[in-house]
């Protein structure tokens, strides 16, 4: 069929509404002819054979229609015209019913696409492909979900995407939504050509800048370098030509093989910017990079000589001395680098995370790196980071854990508002078990940065093992008004927590549950304050199964604490379900006699066992429990209590 006999508009029966006439009038025109010669035959009569004429055109024309009506819905499915006509004129040959059912479905899909409901959507567009299969927009939301929503790892599936996203592409050339996505899943898979090639129509009919710097990059990786530059020179008659393009027409020029015109056209544009010190470090850097050591040097003299005290050549001259092998000169320039008053905390910074790599490597002398933090954190510090970077690298480094102290108390000496280094303190009181230095270290922490809560925490722990809790809980209370939805969530969790245990300890019950619901608020995986609550409820035998419910949650997180697994026997316990508390009290004390030594602490799991054991008709075995619950326990309560059970021989 020829697509030239209707417009992509008008519907198909108007060309063969005029084939069938025309091709019925060359049939029966010879037997109306013959017809009006017999006019004495009355049945022939001229208004007769008028009217036989127009019946049996009729009668031919319904038939011809009822014909073509049954083979267009065929016709338009086994539609292959060129692509880009083919969305609409595929679309023309449907009929109502088939335009009605094709909409059903597309729609049903795009409802249940927001639904989340992925594979369904791929489904009802897979039906209405089957209507209409050049149907640009159920191609291109099919593609939508097999690469984007679904996010599927069958390679057969992302294939069938990848080509009804670019079918829908050929169907409909001009849309920007299908070409811009197309050019986009070009770029993720690797295929940086065809992906320039839709850029440049994308930023032909728009020019934009991230357009065009992406274009730029796509022809660098295609090593299509002339094109690269065309278009950095299309970027830059947007943006103007600045820092960002300068380097990025060097870069281009030295991967040509052109390094004479990089370096050309990196100094022309240092020379339009002659008060721009930075801009002539960076070319000596260049020059420094390409080994142009003697090019580089006299930049950064000329620089110092200009601006004695600038804070560019210090950095720089770091890397030419790594460059040479100087590492006396190196460690001087380091030092240099680290008490410049114009160098800020975030470029030293990172300067030593840089050399802390290095020497992690093998590559620099680890105390030499190590005297570098002691000078750079004996002076105020700005930025909190560099503190935490000394932590890390002493230990990585395996140096002496007490490497940070002194430093750390000398800065606190001379800049008690420094938070970085009151917590490397706090640090150190905290292993040692310091808790009268660690509270009043943190009651100056909470006096100076009353929005810090993690000072406000740990003077509760201090207070707490100092055997103060009335003092512990006021200090938690009142740093847990200072809480906000800014806070950090977690330590907000583990004060609530602690709070809800001291409370617990002093007999207010009520207070320590309404803290532990805070705590689970803030944090509902809080391993320590969900085993604690469902604890405390199942020697109430309150809520029993909420304890079930948050302690099933600790064995599921740590399924090999003997604590935990005690925790939930004893919930399981509490609502008679014995033969399921034995199974967790039994891996309880497997885990807790494959830790070595027992304790204390331990006796409870013992009394336990022994008790669980026991409901479960194992009593000699329950005796054994209560015996070792004895021998470790030092509560004289508690050894009343087992002793009776074990004379009687019963709970």
């Amino acid at each position: 069929m020829d697509a030239c006999r209707f417009s992509r508009n008008d519907r198909p029966r108007k060309w063969w509404i005029w084939t069938f006439r025309h091709t019925m009038k060359q049939q029966f025109s010879p037997f109306f002819a013959n017809a009006r010669r017999f006019r004495g035959f009355s049945v022939c009569s001229h208004r007769s054979a008028h009217l036989f004429r127009r019946i049996a055109s009729g009668a031919v024309l319904l038939g011809m229609l009822m014909i073509v009506s049954m083979s267009c819905a065929d016709y338009a499915r086994q539609y292959h015209a060129p692509l880009a006509a083919g969305t609409f004129r595929s679309r023309a040959l449907l009929s109502v019913e088939q335009r009605r059912a094709f909409t059903t479905f597309f729609l049903d899909a795009l409802c249940e696409k927001h639904k989340g409901n992925a594979e369904r959507a791929c489904s009802l567009l897979d039906s209405a492909l089957v209507i209409n299969p050049n149907a640009s927009e159920a191609l291109y939301e099919q593609a939508q979900i097999l690469l984007e929503i679904m996010q599927t790892a069958d390679s057969l599936l992302i294939k069938k995407g990848e080509e009804q996203l670019l079918k829908a592409h050929q169907l409909e050339p001009a849309n920007p939504f299908f070409r811009k996505k197309l050019a986009d899943r070009f770029v993720e898979t690797g295929k940086y050509a065809r992906a320039a090639r839709l850029y440049e129509i994308i930023t032909a009919e728009q020019p934009k800048s991230e357009d065009l710097a992406l274009l730029m990059r796509l022809h660098e990786l295609s090593r299509n370098y002339t094109a690269a530059l065309a278009a950095l020179d299309r970027l830059e008659t947007i943006e103007g030509r600045n820092e960002a393009t300068a380097l990025q027409r060097f870069s281009i020029l030295r991967d040509m093989g052109n390094k004479s015109r990089a370096f050309d056209s990196m100094r022309l544009f240092c020379e339009s910017h002659p008060d721009d010190l930075r801009l002539r470090v960076l070319l000596g850097d260049l020059y420094l990079q390409d080994d142009y050591r003697g090019l580089a040097l006299a930049i950064y003299d000329d620089v110092t000589e200009t601006s004695p005290d600038n804070p560019y050549v210090p950095l720089s001259m770091l890397q030419y001395y790594r460059m040479t092998d100087s590492t006396a000169l190196f460690h001087r320039q380091l030092s240099q680098v680290l008490s410049h008053p114009k160098i800020t905390a975030d470029q030293k910074f990172k300067v030593m995370q840089r050399f802390v790599a290095e020497a992690l490597q093998g590559e620099l002398d680890k105390l030499a790196v190590y005297e570098h933090f002691r000078e750079a954190l004996s002076q105020p510090q700005t930025n909190p980071y560099l503190g935490e970077l000394a932590a890390f690298y002493v230990d990585a480094a395996k140096l002496p854990k007490d490497s940070l102290e002194m430093p750390a108390r000398a800065i606190l000496r001379d800049n008690p508002d420094n938070v970085q280094a009151r917590l490397i303190v706090l640090r150190y009181e905290l292993e040692r078990r310091r808790y009268g230095a660690l509270a009043e270290l943190c009651r100056e922490g909470r006096r100076l940065h009353p929005e810090q809560q993690v000072f406000g925490y740990y003077e509760g722990v201090a207070l707490y093992n100092s055997e103060e809790p009335q003092a512990a809980i006021d200090v938690l209370q009142e740093t847990a008004k200072s809480i906000t939805e800014e806070s950090d969530r977690e330590l907000a969790s583990e004060l609530y927590g602690l709070l809800g245990d001291v409370c617990h300890e002093n007999k207010r019950e009520e207070e320590a549950f309404a803290a532990y619901e805070q705590a689970l608020k803030y944090n509902p995986d809080n391993v320590g304050c969900l085993n604690n609550y469902a604890y405390f409820l199942s020697l109430k035998q309150r809520q029993l199964q909420k304890a079930l419910k948050m302690s099933e949650r600790v064995v599921k997180l740590e399924p090999q604490n003997p604590i935990y697994l005690d925790t939930h026997a004893w919930v399981l316990f509490q609502l008679k379900r014995y033969r399921q508390a034995q199974i967790y009290i039994e891996q309880t004390i497997k885990y807790l006699e494959a830790k070595g030594e027992l304790s204390s602490s331990d006796a409870g799991m013992f009394h336990h066992a022994g008790d669980i054991h026991f409901k479960n008709g194992q009593h000699q075995v329950a005796v054994e429990f209560w015996r070792k619950a004895l021998r470790l326990t030092e509560d004289p309560k508690q050894k009343t209590i087992i002793k009776r059970k074990i004379r009687n021989k019963k709970l």
